[in-house]
């Protein structure tokens, strides 16, 4: 779905910053627009991506396809209000998602010169400057099966294609850290457990495929991981469903993982109605394995103990 702006629509181009890199005043009309921006070789309503809140759009971002071989990220915008909970990434994996399923060697984009939020997710994410603009390898490790891919700064457990016929959940992260730590004048090796717990954050995304089913920025991915563990080496008669009850939010649920007869379903008590597809126990297990070691290693990164997340 595309909502296609009338005669409000500012003559102006947005890049993958969806800030403005002209200086037109003059205005689209609807006629303009389509002949410019929709009726084109390049245009591919697939690489539209859309980010709604309570069914208002609230983020887009577009990707187009062009002769010469590599695809062109159009924009990614949001509102201020939604910035800093990990949705600009997420719409980015999926437009990476799309130039590779169509064969595209890169993914090129450009942005204004002031937005260094913007430069700097792209280049956590593995986009590299090129004369002026800047690209995304797509034959790189995030077309290849494996136990734990690196995306630039993200860390990606479990492949990103389906298994055996499911569609495979995936917990990817990036921005792991620890900053209030430094602010409350505590040590790595010194610091509280609770403290740690509460303290070591990371941007956050569980996918479905190329669904995006929860994104969260500076999520307690040390507790998560700590609180899954405990949740797996419970013995079988006596596991309830997850409900991930953390010392960072009011509501119990952030992260729900529910069992029915058709399998287990990851989801948020944030996002009601957004879960991911049933799979069953042996491939959720081996999702939450692979998503707690990759979180152990950047917590011995980052200079804790590795006791702080037991070994499952």
């Amino acid at each position: 779905m595309l909502s296609v702006p009338g005669a409000a629509a500012r003559s102006v181009d947005k890049g993958d910053d969806g800030q403005e890199r002209g200086s037109s005043t003059r205005f689209y009309t609807s006629g303009e627009y389509v002949a410019q921006r929709i009726e084109t070789p390049t245009y591919d309503p697939h690489g539209v991506v859309l980010a709604l809140d309570s069914g208002s759009r609230v983020g887009r971002a577009t990707t187009s396809l062009h002769p010469e071989g590599h695809a062109f990220s159009e924009m990614t915008g949001l509102p201020a209000g939604h910035r800093g909970r990990g949705i600009s990434p997420a719409m980015k994996l999926l437009a990476i998602g799309f130039a590779r399923s169509h064969g595209a060697p890169w993914l090129r984009t450009f942005h204004h010169p002031d937005n260094a939020a913007a430069i700097g997710m792209n280049r956590r994410l593995g986009f590299v400057d090129d004369q002026g603009l800047s690209r995304f390898p797509i034959e790189s490790p995030i077309g290849q099966l494996g136990r734990i891919h690196a995306l630039g700064g993200w860390r990606i457990c479990g492949p990103l294609d389906s298994r055996e016929g499911q569609m495979a959940v995936k917990f990817a992260y990036q921005n792991v850290g620890m900053p209030d730590l430094n602010r409350r004048g505590l040590r790595p090796e010194t610091a509280p457990l609770g403290v740690l717990l509460v303290d070591i954050e990371a941007d956050l995304v569980i996918r479905d495929g190329s669904q995006v089913v929860m994104a969260e920025g500076l999520f307690p991915v040390a507790e998560l991981a700590r609180a899954l563990v405990g949740w797996l080496g419970q013995l079988d008669g006596d596991r309830d469903d997850f409900e991930f009850d953390s010392m960072s939010y009011a509501d119990v649920g952030e992260v729900r993982i529910v069992g029915s007869v058709e399998g287990w379903r990851v989801g948020s008590v944030s996002e009601p109605g957004s879960w991911t597809s049933p799979v069953g126990w042996d491939v959720l297990v081996s999702e939450i394995a692979q998503f707690v070691t990759a979180v152990r290693e950047d917590v011995v990164a980052l200079g804790v103990e590795p006791g702080l997340i037991p070994d499952l």
